[in-house]
């Protein structure tokens, strides 16, 4: 399953996932398909991911990135578009599902980023408040409550550094740490990984090398 990591920091959104593909049977990793599979998706407004059933993440992300999209109430027609559409899968993979979004609302000079998951069926964007970060790993809640911790403590204002590549240092420090340690708790979980980032002057970038 996918790790996500998703971190608001006031002035900035950080949305990062791993870029591992396996093959399961079941249950069990057969094998590494790949460690180089591209996750986040640009849309309009901002960057999307998910993980869960693979098929609906995918179709979710396919139709926000060609769609010109004006408000968050049409994301979450899509999610629960597809998610009733398809009705041939287990309901329990279906609500498995879960997507992570960015995006800047606002006009003028006042924007404001944000970010924030949806899971099918839902009426709403749960959004993060400042400061706060979401993690998605398969691990037990003791660990996922020390991977929290640890990253709420290195949780910055862009505006508290002195050049924005600052910024992207530190952030890209710390997801190379936390993505590391994901590895060693999960084998479909890759090293290897992808980030974004949406400025409060709706700005982005992605994939900083």
């Amino acid at each position: 399953m996918t790790m996500l990591v998703g971190i608001h920091a006031g002035d900035s959104v950080w949305l990062a996932a791993d870029k591992r593909a396996v093959y399961k049977e079941g249950n069990t990793v057969v094998s590494v398909v790949s460690d180089d599979v591209d996750k986040l998706v640009e849309w309009s407004g901002g960057y999307i991911t998910g993980n869960g059933y693979v098929d609906l993440i995918d179709k979710l992300k396919s139709k926000i990135s060609s769609t010109n999209i004006n408000s968050t109430t049409q994301i979450m027609e899509m999610t629960n578009t597809l998610s009733n559409e398809l009705n041939d899968i287990p309901l329990e993979f279906t609500k498995q599902t879960r997507w992570v979004i960015t995006l800047c609302s606002g006009t003028g000079e006042v924007v404001t980023p944000k970010i924030g998951y949806i899971e099918p069926f839902s009426a709403n964007v749960n959004l993060l408040p400042e400061g706060k970060c979401l993690v998605w790993l398969n691990i037990s809640d003791d660990a996922l409550l020390m991977f929290k911790s640890e990253i709420e403590k290195n949780i910055r204002r862009v505006d508290s550094f002195i050049t924005t590549s600052e910024a992207v240092s530190h952030y890209k420090s710390l997801f190379q740490q936390l993505f590391k340690l994901g590895s060693s708790y999960d084998e479909t979980v890759s090293e290897c990984f992808e980030y974004s980032v949406l400025l409060s002057d709706g700005s982005r970038a992605d994939s900083y090398s």
